[in-house]
């Protein structure tokens, strides 16, 4: 459905309003962490275009890599005389290393998607998803090819932090002259769910809260960009148009609030009222946004992203309801290895983390 709005929009400029008091600052334990590091549930993990370390760890020329959500786990692919699934903990101790067949060294599209309970999900190739568990033994390996005749995108994962819900998606399937997308919700081995279909729309976004309770999709096709929403199980509970050329969107964790975001503009709606509670514009390209109902807050992290490394970094901070807007520039060299990650966690009133970058940041707003 078109969402209707039937709220008003929030206009903001910094000579109109003046704000009460923004500050972000790193968390202290991350303060000295580079550009080119990333934390760990104690520890940093460093990295350069050929090795990565942890600990006493180090690994040369890894195919693909990736830390679990809560940097309890690092995994990897490495090619020595064959392809190799090895895992570690914060500390670099490995847990394991197993021998995989059918991997291709250097291909492209070999990903790795490493949980905190020492699960492993790695994409095999551009369509074949395999499921390790915690000692490295193979749990099922699942196609997601379309067998499109005119070729598909790498398919791509999306799963809470904890991987209990698990969305498999092809961002785009060539059909001709026209691309769609596709994409279902994974169960396990021969269990699963397509939810989603469309031969002229593509997925820019999908999207899983924290709790895995919903499933967001962001697509686009001719005329604007749609948003569908559903449960856990693939079921549709909503979809609507908003604006062309957003970026992303969150769904607040008990699936009542959106925040979707452009390269400059944030809006939040009530999507069972059908309002737009309000919006915002940033004067750094939007990176992320969300909103904290409990503070009726608009939170929106901005900045010059280029190769992961984030220059002129900004906190936006909107208060809805008092239509009072606060900017706060952000110190230090800030970085990102997975734009996916980033997450605005609500710690106490007015009072936020930032996680996902090389280095966490709090974040005190008060209106």
């Amino acid at each position: 459905m078109k969402l209707h709005l039937i709220a008003f929009i929030l206009l903001f400029s910094a000579g109109s309003i003046s704000a009460q008091s923004l500050s972000v600052t790193a968390v202290q334990e991350h303060s000295s962490i580079s550009q080119s590091q990333f934390p760990l549930f104690n520890g940093v993990l460093s990295y350069s275009n050929n090795s990565i370390s942890a600990g006493s760890a180090e690994f040369f020329q890894p195919e693909t890599w990736g830390v679990s959500p809560k940097g309890t786990k690092i995994s990897l692919l490495k090619s020595e005389a064959v392809m190799n699934l090895i895992s570690t903990d914060y500390e670099g101790n490995q847990l394991y290393q197993k021998e995989l067949e059918f991997f291709e060294p250097g291909d492209g599209t070999l990903g790795i998607f490493p949980f905190d309970d020492g699960r492993v999900m790695t994409r095999d190739n551009v369509a074949n998803f395999t499921l390790f568990d915690a000692s490295g033994e193979r749990i099922y390996s699942i196609s997601n090819s379309t067998q499109s005749q005119d070729g598909e995108r790498p398919s791509r994962l999306a799963s809470d932090r904890y991987g209990q819900t698990v969305v498999f998606y092809n961002p785009v399937i060539n059909y001709g002259e026209t691309r769609g997308s596709r994409a279902r919700v994974i169960f396990g081995e021969e269990d699963d769910r397509e939810f989603f279909r469309d031969n002229e729309r593509e997925i820019a976004q999908a999207y899983v809260t924290k709790s895995g309770s919903f499933i967001t999709l962001l697509t686009k096709g001719s005329g604007d960009d749609r948003v569908h929403i559903y449960d856990r199980f693939g079921n549709m509970l909503t979809e609507f148009d908003i604006d062309s050329e957003q970026r992303g969107v969150t769904l607040h964790e008990k699936g009542e609030f959106l925040t979707t975001y452009t390269r400059g503009r944030v809006q939040v709606y009530n999507i069972v009222t059908g309002e737009r509670l309000g919006s915002t514009s940033s004067r750094n390209p939007v990176l992320y946004a969300t909103y904290l109902p409990e503070d009726d807050l608009i939170l929106a992290f901005g900045g010059s992203e280029n190769h992961g490394n984030i220059s002129e970094p900004m906190m936006t901070a909107v208060h809805i309801g008092q239509r009072q807007i606060a900017r706060a520039d952000i110190d230090g060299a800030l970085s990102m290895i997975d734009p996916a990650r980033l997450h605005i966690e609500r710690n106490s009133a007015n009072q936020f983390r930032l996680s996902g970058l090389n280095r966490e940041l709090n974040i005190s707003a008060q209106f």
